[in-house]
């Protein structure tokens, strides 16, 4: 049961990061196409005589900026999707990772998207809502691995208390029923004797030399059974992380929030524009675009991050990331 759902975990992992990234080069895309866009206006600018030749310039090396960092995501995707293809044993071009629409491209609908994608996981939305108490609970009383460790420590209980029996002496009972003939003399006749038998012994343990073997036996038993409690504090403290740094996570998404979105995008569109008609300038226009793009890359790590940690601290409670039915996984 815990590889079972350390499989699931690790699937669900690789599934959200395959996402983030097919969403990542969708954005720096994005950017790329908006900094050729202004290279191609400034062109036609710098031919009319409009500005001076520095504007192209400084543009080739901004869209070459943009195309570097595009390459590297793009090899990014590609190896999130070859580890999702090994964990699933599909193809990586088949595998099917959902994206949005080119002109939906941002941080908002990228979480709208993630929360539709993964509705039928069952990744508790309203963990952070419970006291840690209660998790930690929860998770004590359902995580297989500690299961597991208790049993063990059971098992090396039960050893010891075998172990010392078995130098205690046992005492021995027997029973049976006698038949004897006595000749008492050459001409005589003989007599025969019938009857029942008993008897009791008990073993004198002179040389006992079991004394080693039940003090390992229970040094081993307390051994299995301090693994057993440093599992259940590794397990403590793995629900307390995984809570606090999702509530860490969703406050910074709250904070960036109400900057990003339609709204940021309407902001950008209304950049280009007036770029192109020359209202603002060169630098105005590079730190416009490098903040929308610095924004929406932030609220993308954000939501990936959040939805990975909601995740982890299920597996950390012990809940099922899955139904139980096989097609869902």
């Amino acid at each position: 049961a815990a590889a079972r759902h350390a499989l699931d975990a690790e699937l669900v992992r690789a599934y959200i990061d395959a996402m983030s990234a097919a969403h990542r080069v969708q954005l720096l895309d994005g950017a790329y196409r908006t900094a050729s866009e202004a290279r191609r206006v400034s062109d036609e600018r710098v031919r009319a005589g409009d500005v001076a030749g520095y504007a192209g310039r400084r543009l080739r090396l901004e869209e070459g900026r943009y195309a570097a960092r595009l390459a590297d995501v793009v090899v990014q995707a590609r190896a999130t999707r070859e580890r999702l293809a090994l964990l699933t044993g599909v193809p990586a071009e088949r595998v099917a990772v959902p994206t949005l629409a080119t002109a939906d491209s941002t941080g908002t609908a990228f979480g709208a998207l993630l929360d539709t994608v993964l509705a039928r996981a069952t990744v508790p939305l309203a963990l952070t809502a419970n006291h840690a108490d209660s998790l930690v609970a929860r998770a004590l009383a359902t995580r297989a691995d500690l299961l597991g460790a208790q049993r063990d420590a059971q098992a090396g209980l039960a050893d010891a208390r075998l172990a010392a029996r078995e130098r205690l002496p046992l005492p021995a009972i027997s029973a049976g029923y006698k038949g004897e003939h006595v000749q008492s003399g050459a001409n005589a006749a003989g007599v025969s004797l019938y009857g029942f038998v008993a008897g009791f012994t008990v073993p004198l343990p002179l040389l006992d030399r079991r004394g080693g073997a039940v003090a390992a036996a229970d040094a081993t038993a307390r051994q299995i059974n301090a693994e057993a409690d440093a599992v259940q504090r590794r397990i403590t403290r793995e629900v307390l992380d995984a809570l606090s740094s999702l509530r860490s996570a969703e406050a910074e998404r709250a904070v960036l929030q109400p900057f990003t979105g339609a709204e940021s995008r309407l902001a950008l569109r209304a950049v280009q524009a007036a770029y192109a008609e020359g209202e603002i300038t060169l630098t105005e226009w590079l730190e416009a675009v490098r903040a929308w793009q610095e924004t929406e890359l932030a609220l993308l790590s954000l939501t990936t991050n959040i939805v990975l940690r909601r995740a982890e601290l299920a597996r950390a409670v012990g809940l099922s990331l899955f139904s139980s039915t096989d097609s869902t996984r």
